[in-house]
């Protein structure tokens, strides 16, 4: 996976790619579509490798490593929603065709006010069909998307999931985020109608929270590449930097600084890699162990990216050296699909525990 990145995007096609209006190659998406990256763990009966959350988060890793553009946790999730719960012709027809690279999906599976409570997009039946309105939040690379996985509500008791195409009339929005490698968008309905075989199906609370644990850890999962890169270009600035005749390396306060990253990152990874292997094994508290991961990386990874910062010092900075790219990726990292501040409140929730805060003053998931 490394050898591809490095092969087909390197850092200098990411910073190529980010001067372009939509920030995404399709090329290189379909050539890891060939290589098996959007399929490691979608079951082997829907066209997948069956290889479960912590296998593609080896993958997620390196994503986050080469800051590729793309809605790689989007397509993870929607990908598994519509192996569990698609239709005949939707798991015939469009997921192998998103496995493959050839169409793209993005999710907006929740608004500005939270994962799932409440969803402000509204699906009124027509008789047959149904109409779309409202908007959500902010949704990965949905401008080039082919299809959007998307949350409604069509009553106080029921939610259900639509795949729908993005020319169904759909308004998408830029949305601003500091990420110049990942773009988003708020996508808004108006009057939208969709037919009823794009309906993947009613759903309740479980199959959100799967769906925010999976994205959750994929996302820490591509932070901790991330941050495992700025770490390297760290310590190796350390060693070649000579100020008063000595590398800075060899200075306390820059050690120190390089040991406190390694040790957060090494956080990261544990955390992580458990969060992953609970949800393989769907153990009970997955949601714990994914909602955990995501708010200690989540804090970490700006954290050690801003470090990598002054480590190199003023240059760092600079729009020369990449460190700027990975603290742009940290910041965009930490509040999408739900901020430090979300999970741990969500963490309260999960175990019966009284927050400080009301449900709508949390900062809201991205």
């Amino acid at each position: 996976m490394r050898a591809f990145v490095e092969a087909e995007c390197p850092i200098g096609g990411i910073r190529e790619l980010a001067q372009t209006p939509n920030g995404f190659d399709p090329t290189l998406w379909r050539r890891g579509g060939d290589l098996g990256l959007l399929s490691v763990s979608i079951p082997q009966q829907d066209g997948g490798l069956g290889q479960g959350i912590a296998a593609t988060c080896a993958v997620a890793e390196e994503v986050g490593r080469g800051l590729l553009p793309g809605p790689f946790a989007s397509t993870i999730v929607a990908a598994h929603v519509l192996a569990a719960a698609g239709s005949r012709e939707q798991r015939r027809e469009v997921l192998p065709a998103i496995l493959a690279g050839d169409q793209i999906v993005t999710v907006a599976l929740c608004d500005d006010t939270g994962p799932y409570k409440p969803i402000s997009a509204v699906a009124e039946n027509a008789g047959g069909s149904y109409v779309l309105n409202g908007s959500t939040c902010p949704a990965e690379h949905a401008d080039v998307a082919d299809w959007l996985l998307v949350v409604a509500r069509v009553d106080e008791r029921r939610l259900v999931q639509f795949l729908v195409p993005r020319n169904a009339g759909i308004t998408i929005t830029p949305h601003p985020t500091l990420d110049l490698t990942r773009r988003l968008f708020v996508v808004s309905f108006d009057g939208v109608a969709v037919q009823a075989d794009a309906l993947v199906g009613d759903i309740g609370v479980a199959t959100i929270e799967r769906a925010i644990d999976i994205a959750s850890v994929l996302v820490a999962a591509g932070s901790v590449g991330g941050a495992t890169r700025v770490l390297e270009m760290s310590t190796t600035h350390a060693r070649e930097r000579v100020q008063f005749g000595r590398a800075i390396g060899s200075f306390q306060a820059v050690k120190h600084k390089c040991a406190n990253m390694l040790i957060a990152l090494e956080g990261c990874r544990a955390a992580t890699s458990h969060a992953a292997t609970a949800l393989d094994n769907g153990a009970s508290g997955a949601s714990l162990a994914a909602s955990s991961a995501k708010s200690f990386v989540g804090d970490a990874y700006p954290r050690i990216a801003g470090d990598a910062l002054q480590i190199h010092g003023g240059m760092g900075f600079t729009w020369e050296l990449d460190v700027h790219l990975y603290l742009r990726r940290a910041k965009a990292d930490h509040a999408i699909f739900g901020t430090p501040r979300w999970h741990r409140e969500r963490l309260c929730r999960l175990l019966g525990l009284a927050t400080t805060r009301g449900p709508r003053s949390g900062s809201a998931p991205r």
